[in-house]
């Protein structure tokens, strides 16, 4: 808590800065507003009097540059001239407002610096950054000062993705269980602060209004956070309780969470998200709880010293709220000559996301009517894309649209260049639709899908041994999980069979009664009728063992020359036997027999 003058029994003055310089003191100031909260932008709204509707009326407030669009502006409050600063940003908006009662009026607003952290949608990818440096980097940025508690888990890749750098800052420090506060171009992440309280309010004068609530509705006493571990295969868990040390009131959240009966709260992601992570993430949404119990404002007499983030002592109110409240937001009123305070108790109990729809830009980015979901197609063409894009022409039967066709791009599981899948669905095919960006303009076949009419080619058993690729004339390559079996065949018969379980090779022409078969004793080749060997060059027969050839018909053999050797022995045997020559023909050894 800085301090600061509380002096409600003096004049309130105040001093605005335009660039440092204090503005004309006769530019009468007729309402002036500051506003700073946790996990928002510090605002400031100005009201001038100014101009008129006589000619000798300037608007000399407007004209004088003092509050141009971008122009840095400070305002100091206080009593008697003793001011202390309450906000510095800058100048973000002009608007005039004219009404009979209180004429014409200039209306200045101005936010902290850290406003240009929530303009433009951005796109990072972060590499081995901890949460803590990635906040840093896009806070300087912006041109604030930044103190950042350390986070400790370095993330392999952080994406952010189409979001502003301060919804992404809030998206973070939300996951660590952290706050953000925002004040005088500064901005802080840490843990809500758990420093002693430095102001004290009664009812004696000081407090002027009390509006507070203790509420039951979102009290946790223990948050199961749940991620899976994609390296063992399972639902990993991180139970957090309830700290049971709230400062305020003689209601602990953990008998407020009876009421409702809510535990645990549940947590889930299906991201592969850290252990410690986990628990960061379950003690926010704790934190969140705890600080929701006792919501409301507490007026006081204008005070500098009140600041977000801090703690004040709330005395006199009953036992239910009496005790330390925690401040999460400050908004100061100084209008007429009077200054009071408002202090903002309690935290918000939602997601920063859940709070503030605009975090995810507008489905379709807003260019068309958005599709949510994945939807049914029945497939009606597949070629003559008009586009050349090999898109396949499907009917969308929940757009009522009289069966009026639209075209789909297919997603395959292998597609490149001239090579890939070729797997296009059929027509009256039922098929899975998505759509890019939820736009309605432009969808994607995800795969089909087996209905009553359109049965697989297989039923499914407890094992789930068989897996098949099977085209429409019956063209399959079918796999055997169980016997390690893998047949690939056409309708006719025609088939390669791969067996582990035989250890074997088949090929059937079952159309003709030809096989080849190859296992441990060999290879064996049975045609139904001629095998034709013929090669352009030579053709070799070798064995380490014997060479056998029979034919219930003729064996002949013929080239330019024939050549026979035995190692041993050469013999030749017949009913009839017969030499012949058409030149000289030559009978050599070391005995010749004849006879």
């Amino acid at each position: 808590m800085k301090k600061g003058n509380d002096n409600g029994g003096s004049v309130v003055t105040y001093q605005i800065l335009s660039g440092g310089t204090p503005i004309e003191g006769s530019f009468f100031v007729n309402k002036l507003r500051v506003s700073k909260e946790v996990n928002r932008v510090a605002y400031a709204r100005i009201e001038f009097f100014d101009g008129g509707l006589g000619e000798e009326d300037e608007f000399r407030i407007a004209e004088s540059g003092n509050f141009e669009l971008g122009k840095e502006v400070e305002i100091k409050v206080g009593y008697s001239s003793s001011e202390e600063t309450i906000f510095k940003g800058i100048v973000i908006r002009n608007a005039i407002s004219v009404n009979e009662v209180e004429g014409f009026k200039l209306v200045v607003e101005c936010k902290d610096k850290a406003v240009k952290m929530t303009v433009g949608r951005k796109n990072a990818i972060y590499t081995e950054r901890k949460d803590s440096d990635i906040i840093e980097e896009l806070i300087g940025a912006s041109g604030c000062s930044a103190t950042v508690t350390t986070t400790s888990t370095d993330h392999a890749e952080m994406i952010q993705h189409y979001i502003s750098d301060w919804d992404f800052v809030m998206l973070r420090a939300e996951a660590n269980g952290f706050i953000v506060v925002n004040s005088d171009n500064t901005i802080i992440v840490e843990k809500p602060t758990s420093s002693q309280p430095d102001i004290e309010a009664r009812f004696d004068g000081t407090v002027l209004g009390v509006d507070a609530v203790v509420d039951a509705q979102h009290q946790l006493s223990n948050v199961e956070a749940t991620a899976w571990d994609r390296s063992n295969q399972q639902l990993i868990v991180s139970s957090v309780n309830a700290p049971n040390a709230e400062k305020q009131g003689n209601m602990r959240s953990k008998k407020l969470s009876e009421v409702l009966g809510v535990n645990p709260y549940i947590l889930q992601t299906g991201g592969n998200v850290a252990m410690a992570d986990l628990k960061s993430w379950g003690e926010s949404k704790l934190i969140k709880s705890e600080l929701a119990k006792i919501k409301g404002t507490v007026t006081v007499r204008g005070t500098s010293r009140a600041e977000i983030n801090t703690w004040f002592k709330l005395e006199g109110m009953s036992k239910t709220f009496d005790g330390n409240a925690y401040v999460s937001g400050v908004h100061h009123i100084i209008e007429n000559g009077n200054w009071v305070t408002d202090l903002q108790i309690g935290l918000r109990e939602g997601w920063y996301v859940e709070e503030t729809p605009e975090v995810s830009a507008a489905p379709a980015s807003g260019l068309a009517s958005p599709i949510h979901g994945l939807q049914i197609g029945v497939v009606k063409k597949i070629d003559e894309d008009p586009s050349g894009d090999y898109r396949v022409q499907v009917v969308i039967p929940t757009l009522q649209t009289d069966n009026v066709p639209v075209w789909a791009r297919i997603s395959n599981l292998y597609s490149t260049a001239e090579s890939g899948f070729f797997f296009m669905p059929e027509i009256e095919d039922e098929v899975v639709l998505g759509f890019f960006n939820d736009d309605p303009n432009y969808p994607v076949i995800l795969g089909s899908m087996y209905n009553k009419n359109s049965v697989p080619a297989y039923i499914a058993n407890a094992e789930n041994d068989t897996k098949s690729i099977k085209t429409k004339s019956q063209l399959e390559i079918q796999f055997n999980e169980t016997d390690k079996i893998i047949t690939i065949s056409t309708p006719e018969g025609q088939k390669v069979i791969l067996d582990d379980t035989d250890k074997s090779l088949t090929l059937v022409d079952e159309a003709n009664s030809n096989k080849v078969y190859m296992n441990a004793d060999g290879v064996l080749v049975d045609s139904a009728k001629d095998i034709v060997l013929n090669a352009q060059g030579n053709i070799t027969m070798s064995a380490q063992g014997n060479v056998e050839m029979t034919a219930t018909g003729d064996l002949t053999g013929e080239g330019m020359n024939v050549t026979l050797t035995g190692q041993t022995k050469f013999a030749a045997e017949g009913a009839q036997a017969e030499i012949k020559g058409s030149g000289m023909t030559v009978i050599k050894g070391g005995i010749v027999q004849i006879n």
